[in-house]
Order: structure tokens, then C-alpha cells, then sequence
């Protein structure tokens, strides 16, 4: 029946924007009594519960929904796991293994159209497939509200093709009113309830319907049209905004900068994204009717997303907002680093070395701040620090972008070669706990040559339990001028949170991975390198199997300081 897609679309509207509606408000009042585990099965439940009314919904109105037993069983699945609190590689695994479940079990294919046939890709690609999109829409979800908006775009675009130039089933229109409902519903909460949004976990689940959808029935004949192009666009443009600001930081690290950031209107931004993207799509779905090759088509999208930018550069006013300098601490998503340049920090380490104080410096970097979001613990100990030292170059980048520019990087293994080549005081006591075997006594080899009168104890970070609880009671007695610890992070920031006030004094710093570079076990990037801020891309590349990791988190943390910059809706 004709009305069947606006009846889909209105049940679909109506039962997910009031559900989320009544769960929202719940949450907020009884947010201070539930403890956290709580308040994520509420959330989490609310929202693929909003798919079981829908669904129901429409079935009582004889609605039928394609794949609504797979977005259910998988939906429930995908619930569960996102729950359950595991490493982000088994999480990985984990639904790699689902989808292959579900294709071996479910009929779904995916492929390519050549002369208006389809030609299926192995399982494994179409797997690798939904996972990209899933993790594509995941990463996206750290820009509040710009997945759901993509989602929406995207969705809208998939309808408009299918609806006004392919001519497909009914069912098939029913599937798609149903989720540009739930895409509307999401976009619409998201732009008029400033503290609700979709957390990574439900952007994966918006990534599996777009993926889903994308590969159903004649959905696939747009397939490049309405998804990979409007994505492969939205790249273009974050890589471009980013070479500028990459561009801009370099300019400033130079003092060759105005007094000012330019901050743009949140709104406004997404507004000209979603506008380009969609613009995109329906002119690419226009000219593939009108038989035009898909090279021709990115290429008249390049054009259009140039000459539409200067149309809109009327439209994106930004306001100029002076820039913050020599403030005390400058703060990053949250936590506050010392603005403080290599002597400055010296200085305070040594001062509390010199006059037998406590002091807790953590090293920080765009990772660690990625870790302190996601464990709400680990947050409480860096704001426990006295000493945050700007030791990652993606800090100082954040903080111009920020407008409260600090003073330099401060890195932290040139600061704990410093105080070993320099001894702030001649009865100068130093433990050194952590790294792989052998490594912390070559140090001691090594600075017992050089210093014959300094104390340096040591212990690796494979000790067994004994040992440690042995060293534990030594610090305690004997009173350490300094304890580096090099466990990694987190764990360095725990073990020393435990043992801070147990002591009387001492420098308690976490340093990573600095034994393996004074030790001379590994070698630090060129001073070229260091100096246009590519050691961390260095980093990543010489140890993949140990930064993979790494690398998705400082994209995230990318994502999030250019939110922090746009002003709020």
C-alpha cells in the first residue's frame, strides 16, 4: 500500500523519539542515585528497546520490515558486548565473528553492479566492509551530533534515489522511511537537547544499518552515489581542515600568528557539511541517470565542493576571539595542564627535591587524555597531579588551537636525563621501577660512572609479588628524592597513586618508555622530526603491532578538540 512508507516513518519517529524523550528525562533525575554501570544499561537498553516497539509497532499495523530479525538479534548481541567491559581488540574480534555469523546464516551479499548485474564479493570482504562503516560512523560519533547528521544525509539521500529515480517494493521503501525516522529522531534530540548524545558504541550500531541498507536489493545501484562518495567527500574536507591547521600551528610555534583564533558557530559548520554532502549526492544520482561515469562524477564533485565553499564563505562568519597567554594551566578536554616551558618544569622538580616535598608530575599526552575519557578513575588520578607536564606534541597543538597557547613541549625523558646528568643535591637518592629486565641496572651502571656518590636503586617491572611489596616498604624508609617509574601508562599513574601518600617526600614521575632511550636500547627520531612535531607518527610507524592503537586514539582526540573549539548550538 502507498501509505505503508509514511506509516513507517511516523511509527518509526514516534516510538524512538518517545522513548529516548522519556528515558532522557528519566536519567537526568535519577542520575546521582544509579551508579554508573546502571546509567549505561539504561541508556543502552532505551535504545535498542526504541527498535523492539518500532517494530512492534508496525506489525501491529501489518507493516512489514525487511531484516528486522537480523537488526534485532544482532542489535541485542551488539548491545551486550558493548556493555561488557573487554579489550577494544577482543571487542574488534567479537563482531568480526558476529558478522560472519549472521552472513553465513542470513542470505546477505554484497557486491559489485556491472551491466546491471550483480557480482557477489567473498564474505570476508563484505565483512571488512561493515566493519569500516561501523567504525567510520564510531569515530564520527566523537564530533557530538555529526554522525547522527551524516547518518540522516546519507539515509535521505539513499530515499530520494530510490524513490524518485529507481522505482523499488514497497517493503524496501518501508525499510528506508523506518530508518530516515530514526535518523531524523537522533538529529533532531541531538539539536535541541544539548546533553543528549550517541556514544561511539551506538554510532557502530548506525553504521551497521547504513551498511545494512546499503547492500539491500536495487539500494545497491546507488550504492557509490549515496555512501562512498558522500564519505569520500566528508574525508577530503577533514583532511583539508586539518593541513590548514597543521599549517597554522607551525606558523604559530614560529611566532608568525595574529593575537586571535577565528571560532565558528558549531551549527553553522555541520549545517554547510550536511549541505554539501547532500548536494553532492543528489546531483551524483541525477547524472548517473543521465548515463555519466563515475570518474567524471568525482570530478564534478570536487568542483562543486570548491565553488560551493566560496558561496558559503558569506555564510560561515567566525567571531575573533583573543588569544589566552601565560596563563598558570591551561586545560585540555578537561584536565588542566601547567603552562610551564623545560626550566620552568626543572625548577619545580628540583625545588621540591631540594626541600625534601612530595610531588606527583605526570607526562602528558594525547593518549593519556584519551584513556583519562574513557576511565573516569584514571581522569580523578592525572587531576591529583601536582606537576602535568605537556610532554606530547598533540597537547601544545590543542592548546593554540585552543587559544591558550602553552609554552613548548616539554618532553619527558630530556627532563629525567637532565636531573640524572645534573643532581639537584649531593645525598640525591634515586629508585627506578620498571621497563624490561636489565634495562633500569644498565641505567645505574651507566650514572654510577659518571657520579660515583649517587644512590640508585632498582626494579624491573617483571618482579614478581614479593618484590614489589619488598620495594614498597623501602620507599617508605628509606625516603627517595626521586622515584621514576616506567610501567606504561595507565598502570605507572595507578601504582603511583597508591603508593603517593604512604611517603613523606619524593618526585614521583611516570615516564613510559624513557628507560629503553637512556639506556640507549632505542634511539630517538632525528631532531628534524622532533622539531616539526612527526615523533609520534615515527613512533607508530617503527612499532605498528604495539601503536595501531594509538593512532585510531589520536584521531579521536583530534576530533574532539575541534569540537572543543566550535562554539556551542
Amino acid at each position: 500500500m502507498t501509505y505503508e512508507p509514511l506509516l513507517s516513518f511516523i511509527l518509526g519517529l514516534v516510538s524512538f523519539s518517545g522513548l529516548s524523550f522519556i528515558t532522557h528525562n528519566l536519567h537526568l533525575k535519577v542520575q546521582h542515585k544509579l551508579g554508573r554501570r546502571a546509567e549505561i544499561i539504561l541508556r543502552k537498553a532505551s535504545f535498542l528497546f526504541s527498535f523492539v516497539l518500532s517494530f512492534l509497532l508496525l506489525k501491529l499495523f501489518g507493516i512489514e520490515i525487511p531484516y528486522w530479525p537480523v537488526i534485532l538479534v544482532w542489535g541485542t548481541f551488539h548491545f551486550i558486548i558493548s556493555y561488557i567491559r573487554m579489550s577494544k581488540w577482543l571487542r574488534f574480534s567479537l563482531y568480526a565473528v558476529s558478522l560472519a555469523i549472521l552472513w553465513r546464516f542470513s542470505g546477505l551479499k554484497i557486491g559489485y553492479i556491472l551491466n546491471d548485474e550483480l557480482f557477489p564479493l567473498s564474505p570476508f570482504i563484505s565483512i571488512i566492509y561493515f566493519m569500516v562503516i561501523m567504525y567510520f560512523f564510531s569515530y564520527l560519533s566523537e564530533l557530538s551530533g555529526f554522525a547522527n547528521g551524516i547518518f540522516f544525509v546519507i539515509t535521505l539521500s539513499f530515499f530520494i534515489g530510490v524513490k524518485f529515480f529507481l522505482g523499488v517494493g514497497i517493503e524496501e521503501l518501508n525499510l528506508l522511511s523506518f530508518l530516515l525516522s530514526i535518523s531524523f529522531g537522533v538529529f533532531f534530540f541531538e539539536l535541541v537537547i544539548p546533553h543528549f548524545r550517541l556514544d561511539r558504541s551506538e554510532g557502530r550500531f548506525l553504521g551497521f544499518l547504513i551498511a545494512l541498507f546499503s547492500i539491500y536489493s536495487n539500494t545497491e545501484m546507488i550504492f557509490f552515489e549515496a555512501l562512498l562518495l558522500p564519505i569520500a567527500i566528508l574525508l577530503v574536507l577533514i583532511a583539508v581542515y586539518f593541513y590548514l591547521f597543521y599549517r597554522s600551528f607551525r606558523k604559530k610555534t614560529q611566532n608568525k600568528h595574529e593575537d586571535y583564533i577565528v571560532q565558528y558557530s558549531r551549527y553553522d559548520v555541520f549545517l554547510f557539511v550536511y549541505l554539501v554532502l547532500f548536494n553532492i549526492s543528489l546531483i551524483a544520482i541525477l547524472l548517473r541517470e543521465w548515463g555519466v561515469g563515475h570518474s567524471i562524477v568525482i570530478l564534478l564533485s570536487l568542483l562543486f565542493l570548491v565553488g560551493e565553499f566560496f558561496l558559503f564563505q558569506n555564510f560561515l562568519k567566525g567571531k575573533k576571539i583573543p588569544l589566552k597567554k601565560n596563563e598558570a594551566r591551561v586545560k585540555i578536554l578537561g584536565l588542566e595542564v601547567d603552562n610551564l616551558d623545560f626550566y620552568g618544569v626543572l625548577d619545580r622538580i628540583n625545588d621540591a627535591i631540594v626541600q625534601n616535598d612530595k610531588l606527583f608530575a605526570v607526562t602528558l599526552n594525547p593518549v593519556m587524555i584519551m584513556n583519562g575519557l574513557e576511565n573516569s578513575k584514571l581522569m580523578k588520578i592525572y587531576s591529583k597531579a601536582g606537576l602535568v607536564i605537556p610532554d606530547g606534541i598533540g597537547v601544545v597543538w590543542a592548546s593554540f588551537f585552543l587559544g591558550t597557547p602553552l609554552e613548548e613541549r616539554v618532553a619527558g625523558v630530556e627532563i629525567v636525563e637532565h636531573i640524572l646528568n645534573h643532581p639537584p643535591k649531593d645525598d640525591f637518592r634515586v629508585l627506578l621501577f620498571g621497563a624490561k629486565r636489565g634495562i633500569a641496572k644498565r641505567i645505574k651502571r651507566e650514572f654510577k660512572k659518571k657520579f660515583p656518590k649517587l644512590e640508585i636503586d632498582v626494579l624491573d617491572g617483571y618482579s614478581n609479588y614479593n618484590e614489589k611489596e619488598t620495594l614498597r616498604m623501602k620507599i617508605r624508609e628509606v625516603g627517595y628524592d626521586l622515584i621514576l617509574v616506567a610501567l606504561g601508562s595507565p598502570a605507572q599513574e595507578a601504582w603511583i597513586d597508591k603508593e603517593f601518600d604512604n611517603t613523606a617526600k619524593g618526585v614521583f614521575i611516570g615516564v613510559g618508555g624513557s628507560f629503553d632511550i637512556i639506556s640507549g636500547i632505542k634511539k630517538r627520531v632525528n631532531k628534524k622530526w622532533q622539531k616539526h612535531g612527526l615523533e609520534w607518527f615515527f613512533r607508530i610507524f617503527a612499532e605498528p603491532h604495539k601503536r595501531l592503537n594509538q593512532f585510531f586514539q589520536l584521531g579521536s582526540f583530534v576530533l574532539k578538540i575541534f569540537i572543543e573549539r566550535l562554539e556551542e548550538f
